[in-house]
C-alpha cells in the first residue's frame, strides 16, 4: 500500500511517495512554488501533480523511476484532479476550468524525454463561470462519464464527449468535494452534510449523518452506537475532503474543524461510524505535560495527560495511554475540550473573526507543580486560571496590553506559590496564588518582547527568576521577603549578540539553557549569571533556533529550528542523537513526557506529534542520570532593591558575545580586566541593541531612548545635548504598591489591563512634577537628608566610581583630540563628550553655590570636604584645557 504526500508550499516543493509503514520510496521536484493537488493512476503506476496557479504546470511522472513522462501548462487555478478507470486520461477541475488530458499519445512515443500533454477543455455551457472544486471519473458501467461539483452546490455530469450532460442542485449553501464508487456518488457540502446520489441518472438516494456540532461537550457524549440527534440550532463543520475505499466500503471524511470520521457505508441507509478524532483547527501554540505527583491520590488528571492550546480558542486535554474506563463518543485520545468564549467560528479553519484587533486564541499554558491549577494566556493579554479538579474557570485577569508569550509557576522547592506572566508589552507580572492570584510585583527591565521566563530556587530566601527576550538580554532576578511580601530585584544582566527565543532549566534547576538566533544553545549558571558552556543547537547552517527543551532526566535536550526540523542532543557532550521532521510549519512548543518515553511537539500546522524516540536511546544513556555539574560560587546575601536604588555593591553586566564554548587565555585575561558598570549606565547598552520589528529605529546621532514597557519614552533634549534619564525615572520603583496616587483620585478604568494601569500611573507621576523642579534635582543624591543613612563605605564607593568615570572620559576625549584625521564622526563624538562635561560642570557649580549659601546655617560638626574641592579644581583645569584644544583645531 502506498500513500502520497505533498509539500504544498515553499521553494522547490516535493511530491513524495511513502509506504504505509512510513518508509519513503520516491520523491520528485517538478514545481517551483507549491503543489495544489496530486492523484495516483488507477494501476498505481503514475502520479499526476498540479502546481499552484503561478507555477501553471501539470506533470505526469513514473514514480518508480522518478522521471516525468509528460507535462504541460495550465492557465487556471486547479483544485482537484482524477484519473480515469483505464488510465487513458485524467481530468483537472478548477476556477472556470474543466480539462481532459489524454495520455495515449504519450504512451505511443517510446522516448526517454518528457513529452507534452494533450488537453481538451470540457464544454461547460451555461456553467462556464462556475468554480469546479471537485472531480471524479466514473467507475464500472459509468467509466466513460466524469462528475464535477461546483462551489455553489451543483453536481454535474460530463459524458464521453466532454459535454455537460446533466446537473442537479445539492440544496446546500456550498459544496467542496466528492467521492465515487460503482454505485454511489458522495458529495461533501456545508454544515457537515454528505449527499448520496446514483451515478447513472444523478438521482438522490440519502443524506449521511452529520458529525459533532461545534462546541460539543465530550463529557456529555458517552453513549454507544449512533451519534447524538441533530439540533436545529446547532452549527456543524463543513465537509472538506472525501475518499472512498471500495474494498472495505469505508468512506473517510475530513471536516474543516480538522476532525476525521470513518463511516461504514455498506448500507448507505444505515451508516455506522467506525472511527472519529477531533483535532485543533488552527495553529497550536503551546503544550504542557501534567506533572507527576508524589501522592497519586491528589492528582486531578490521569497519568501521561497533557494540554494543548490553539488559535481556535480551545484548550484540549489529551493522554498518551488510554486510562481505564475512559470512553467518549468522538475521540479515543481526547479527554476534554475547554472552550474560551462563545464564538464557535474560530473552531473552523476558515473562520476569520478574531476580535477587535484581529487576534484570537490561547497563546500559552502553564500547570502548577501541585497539579491543581492551569494558567492560560491569550493573544489579547488576558490571563485565565482554571481549576483542574473540575476544569472550570476560577479567575480572569486583564493582565497585559498585548499577547501573553510565556507563563511559569514557581516550583515546590521554593516554598512559595507564585505565577509569572510575560508579554509582548515588555512587562513581567508576578501573581501570588495564596492571595487569590493578586498582583505581587511588576518588572519592566526588558526593552522588547519577553520570550521566556522561569522560576528556580531551593528555599524562599533564594527564590530566583530568569527571563530573556528579543532585546538580547538575560535578566537574573533574586527575591527577598519583605513586610509586604516577596520582592524581586535584579542580580545579573547578560547581553548577548543574538536574539534569544526560548529557554529551559536543567534537571537540577541550577542552570538554564537558552536557544539563540545563531543556532547555539548557551547554558548559564543561575546563581552567578556566568556562561558555563555553548552547545550547537542545530544540524543545519541556516535558520534560527526557536525552541529548546530539556528532558526530565537531564540527559538530553531537544531543539527546533526555523527549518521545521527537530534535533535531539546529548546534554553533556553536545553530540547529535537524532534528527526528526514531519511538521509543515515551524514548531511552536515541545515537551518531554514525565517518563522520558515521548517527545510531544506542536506546530503552526495545527498538528500534535508524539515521537517515541527515547525507547531505544534512553535505555543506554538514561542510567547516567542528571550528570549536570553545579558551578560553585559565592553565596553572599543580596538585598532587595528597586531599579535605580543606589547599591553598596555595584552590579556587573556580563557580555558573552562569543558562540564558542571555550575561551582562550587572552580572552580570560581581558574579561578579568573588564570594567564594572553601574546599572544607571544600562541605557547606553540598550541603545545599541537591535529591537524587535515593532520598535522604532534610532536615526538621530546622540539621541538615546529609554524604554518603559510597550511605550517609547524619549528623554528631553535641547540644542546642547540629551539627558539620559530624569530624576523621576531614577526614583521609579517597579513594585505597583509603591505607585499609589493621591487617595481622593479615582483609580483608572478597572477594565484596563494591569500593564495599562501600571504605565498610566508612571506617566501621571511624570506629569505631576514641573520640569523646572525636575531639572534642579540631582540623580546622584536621592536619599534622605539624615547623615546617619549615608555610610562611609557608600561615599568611598561613589568617589572611586566618579574618579574612574572621569579618567575614562578624559582619556577617551584625549584619544579623539590626538587623532590625525579629523572626520565628521570624530567631531560628533567630541561634541558629545564636551556637552557631557558642560552638564557635569553646571551640576557641580550648582552644588558648590548651595554649599556656600548654606555654610552659615550648617551644623558645627559638619566637615568641609577638601578632597572634593581639589577634585573640582583639577576637573575645571581639564575642561579649560580641552576647550582650548578644540578651539585650536577649529
Amino acid at each position: 500500500c502506498l500513500t502520497c504526500f505533498t509539500n504544498t508550499s515553499g521553494h522547490m516543493p516535493c511530491v513524495r511517495v511513502w509506504e504505509v509503514n512510513g518508509v519513503q520510496v520516491a520523491e520528485v521536484q517538478s514545481h517551483k512554488y507549491g503543489v495544489s493537488c496530486v492523484a495516483f493512476s488507477t494501476n498505481s503506476c503514475y502520479i499526476v501533480s498540479v502546481g499552484y496557479q503561478h507555477d501553471m504546470t501539470v506533470s505526469v511522472w513514473d514514480w518508480r523511476k522518478g522521471s516525468i513522462i509528460a507535462s504541460n501548462k495550465v492557465s487556471s487555478r486547479v483544485f482537484a484532479v482524477s484519473f480515469s478507470q483505464d488510465n487513458s486520461y485524467f481530468v483537472t477541475a478548477g476556477n472556470r476550468h474543466v480539462r481532459f488530458w489524454y495520455l495515449d499519445a504519450s504512451k505511443e512515443r517510446r522516448v526517454n524525454s518528457t513529452v507534452p500533454l494533450i488537453g481538451r477543455s470540457g464544454l461547460l455551457g451555461d456553467h462556464r463561470n462556475s468554480v469546479f472544486c471537485g472531480v471524479c471519473c466514473g467507475r464500472g458501467l459509468m467509466a466513460s462519464s466524469t462528475y464535477c461539483i461546483t462551489s455553489s452546490g451543483l453536481l454535474c455530469l460530463f459524458n464521453s464527449g466532454r459535454q455537460l450532460e446533466a446537473w442537479v442542485n445539492l440544496k446546500t449553501t456550498s459544496a467542496s468535494c466528492l467521492a465515487i464508487s460503482d454505485d454511489f456518488i458522495f458529495c461533501g457540502c456545508a454544515d457537515g452534510v454528505i449527499r448520496v446520489f446514483g451515478p447513472s441518472n444523478l438521482q438522490y438516494i440519502t443524506t449521511l449523518h452529520q458529525p459533532h456540532r461545534l462546541g460539543v461537550d465530550l463529557t456529555q457524549s458517552v453513549q454507544h452506537g449512533s451519534l447524538l440527534p441533530a439540533s436545529p440550532d446547532a452549527q456543524y463543520p463543513d465537509t472538506l475532503a472525501l475518499t472512498f475505499d471500495p474494498t472495505a466500503q469505508h468512506l473517510t471524511c475530513v471536516y474543516n474543524d480538522h476532525s476525521v470520521y470513518v463511516w461504514d457505508v455498506k448500507d448507505v441507509r444505515n451508516v455506522r461510524k467506525l472511527y472519529s478524532a477531533l483535532y485543533h483547527s488552527n495553529c497550536v501554540w503551546s503544550v504542557e505535560v501534567y506533572p507527576e505527583l508524589s501522592d497519586v491520590s491528589q492528582a486531578c488528571l490521569p497519568p501521561s495527560s497533557f494540554f494543548t492550546c490553539s488559535s481556535d480558542n480551545t484548550i484540549r486535554l489529551w493522554h498518551t495511554d488510554p486510562p481505564t474506563g475512559h470512553r467518549n463518543l468522538y475521540s479515543n485520545d481526547l479527554l476534554r475540550i475547554l472552550y474560551v468564549g462563545e464564538n464557535t467560528q474560530h473552531l473552523q479553519a476558515e473562520g476569520e473573526a478574531a476580535g477587535a484587533d484581529g487576534k484570537a486564541g490561547i497563546r500559552v499554558l502553564g500547570i502548577s507543580p501541585d497539579g491543581q491549577h492551569l494558567a492560560a494566556g491569550d493573544r489579547c493579554g488576558n490571563l485565565r486560571i482554571f481549576g483542574l479538579e473540575f476544569l472550570d474557570e476560577l479567575v480572569k485577569i486583564e493582565a497585559h496590553d498585548l499577547e501573553v508569550l510565556c507563563l511559569d509557576f514557581s516550583p515546590k522547592s521554593t516554598g512559595v506559590k507564585l505565577l509569572a506572566s510575560a508579554s509582548r508589552d515588555r512587562l513581567i507580572h508576578v501573581f501570588n496564588l495564596e492571595k487569590n492570584f493578586s498582583l505581587e510585583q511588576t518588572l519592566n527591565d526588558h526593552s522588547a518582547s519577553i520570550t521566556a521566563v522561569k522560576f528556580s530556587g531551593n528555599r524562599s530566601p533564594e527564590v530566583r527568576m530568569v527571563s530573556c527576550g528579543a532585546d538580547k538580554s538575560i535578566y537574573f532576578q533574586t527575591a527577598e521577603q519583605t513586610v509586604e511580601g516577596l520582592s524581586f530585584s535584579r542580580s545579573h544582566h547578560v547581553v548577548e549578540k543574538a536574539t534569544l527565543y526560548d529557554m529551559d532549566l536543567d534537571s537540577s534547576r541550577t542552570h538554564v539553557a537558552i536557544a539563540c538566533q545563531d543556532r547555539n544553545v548557551r547554558v548559564y549558571n543561575l546563581e552567578t549569571g556566568k556562561l558555563k558552556k555553548c552547545l550547537k543547537g542545530s544540524s543545519s547552517d541556516e535558520g534560527a533556533l526557536l525552541k529548546v527543551q530539556m528532558d526530565p532526566s537531564g540527559t538530553f535536550f531537544a531543539t527546533s529550528c526555523s527549518d521545521k526540523n527537530i534535533t535531539i542532543f546529548d546534554y553533556e557532550t553536545g553530540e547529535c542523537v537524532a534528527t526528526l521532521f514531519g511538521h509543515s510549519e515551524i514548531i511552536t512548543s515541545m515537551r518531554f513526557s514525565q517518563d522520558c518515553r515521548h517527545l510531544i511537539t506542536v506546530s503552526g500546522d495545527s498538528c500534535e506529534v508524539q515521537v517515541c524516540v527515547f525507547r531505544c536511546v534512553s535505555c543506554v544513556q538514561q542510567a547516567q542520570g542528571a550528570a549536570t555539574s553545579v558551578v560553585q560560587s559565592d553565596t553572599s546575601p543580596r538585598q532587595a532593591r528597586s531599579r535605580w536604588t543606589e547599591q553598596l555593591n555595584p552590579l556587573t553586566i556580563c557580555s558573552n558575545f562569543s558562540p564558542s564554548p571555550t575561551k582562550s587565555q587572552e580572552e580570560e585575561e581581558e574579561e578579568e580586566e573588564e570594567e564594572d558598570f553601574h546599572p544607571q549606565s544600562l541605557e547606553s547598552v540598550l541603545g545599541e541593541e537591535e529591537e524587535d520589528g515593532e520598535e522604532e529605529e534610532e536615526n538621530e546621532v546622540g539621541m538615546h531612548y529609554y524604554y518603559v514597557s510597550s511605550q517609547l519614552y524619549c528623554c528631553s533634549h535641547s540644542s546642547r545635548g540629551t539627558s539620559l534619564t530624569s530624576d523621576l525615572s531614577e526614583k521609579f520603583d517597579t513594585d505597583l504598591r509603591n505607585l499609589q496616587l493621591v487617595e481622593d483620585k479615582n483609580f483608572l478604568n478597572p477594565r484596563l489591563s494591569i500593564s495599562t494601569r501600571f504605565l498610566s500611573r508612571f506617566q501621571d507621576r511624570l506629569r505631576l512634577v514641573p520640569r523646572t523642579q525636575a531639572k534642579e534635582l540631582s540623580p546622584v543624591v536621592a536619599g534622605p537628608a539624615d547623615d546617619e543613612s549615608v555610610s562611609l563605605q557608600q561615599c568611598e564607593h561613589v568617589a572611586n566610581e566618579l574618579r574612574r568615570t572621569v579618567r575614562r572620559a578624559v582619556t577617551l576625549y584625549q584619544q579623539l583630540s590626538g587623532s590625525t584625521g579629523v572626520t565628521e564622526r570624530h567631531l560628533q563624538m567630541s561634541s558629545v563628550l564636551q556637552e557631557a562635561f558642560d552638564d557635569v560642570n553646571s551640576e557641580l557649580q550648582s552644588v558648590l553655590q548651595g554649599d556656600v549659601q548654606g555654610c552659615s546655617s550648617a551644623p558645627a560638626g559638619r566637615l568641609e570636604d577638601e578632597r572634593t574641592m581639589s577634585l573640582l579644581e583639577k576637573y575645571s583645569e581639564l575642561l579649560v584645557q580641552m576647550t582650548q584644544n578644540k578651539l585650536e583645531r577649529l
